[in-house]
């Protein structure tokens, strides 16, 4: 079972996370495809970390798009799918990324998005949705 930290604190690198993901909607993803696929061989050949492979609880989603952000030298990759809501799953090498994060997943609950995130082989996998941990796809 996930840990679950409900202040509005939160390590810097998610409040970056929820204003960028806030904001996608305002300016065109990098690439839009419905196959996950497609967007994981594009992050890949962008040489940006892509989610591979991807987590369980959003295999089977169409994706709608994904975008690259930068966080103080880290290196991001945002791939959003359609669920039951919007759900954005967030990729970065664990090597240099800006907080603590082990192979157990964790939620931060943020003033407009849940993060529930973990580590997996050499990458920091997160799932982030508009709303609280209620809304988080749940991990198989």
């Amino acid at each position: 079972m996930p840990t679950t930290n409900r202040s509005t604190a939160g390590p810097e690198i998610l409040h970056f996370l929820e204003n960028e993901i806030e904001q996608i909607r305002m300016f065109t993803f990098d690439k839009q495809d419905s196959n996950p696929e497609v967007l994981q061989a594009f992050l890949t050949a962008q040489n940006v970390p892509a989610p591979t492979p991807l987590p369980t609880s959003v295999e089977g989603l169409d994706s709608i798009g994904c975008v690259m952000l930068d966080y103080q030298g880290t290196k991001l990759s945002v791939i959003c799918f359609k669920g039951e809501s919007v759900y954005h799953v967030v990729t970065a090498d664990k090597e240099g990324f800006p907080m603590e994060v082990s192979e157990t997943a964790q939620v931060i609950q943020l003033p407009n998005f849940a993060f529930r995130f973990w580590s997996e082989g050499n990458q920091v996998r997160m799932i982030a949705v508009q709303g609280s941990e209620q809304d988080l796809p749940i991990l198989i």
